[in-house]
C-alpha cells in the first residue's frame, strides 16, 4: 500500500514538472 502511494505522488510531481515546462 505504502508503496503504490509512492509510486502516485512520483508520478503526480512528474506530471506537476512538465506542465510548468509547458507553460
Amino acid at each position: 500500500m505504502k508503496h503504490i502511494a509512492i509510486v502516485i505522488a512520483g508520478f503526480n510531481i512528474e506530471f506537476e514538472y512538465k506542465i510548468t515546462m509547458n507553460r
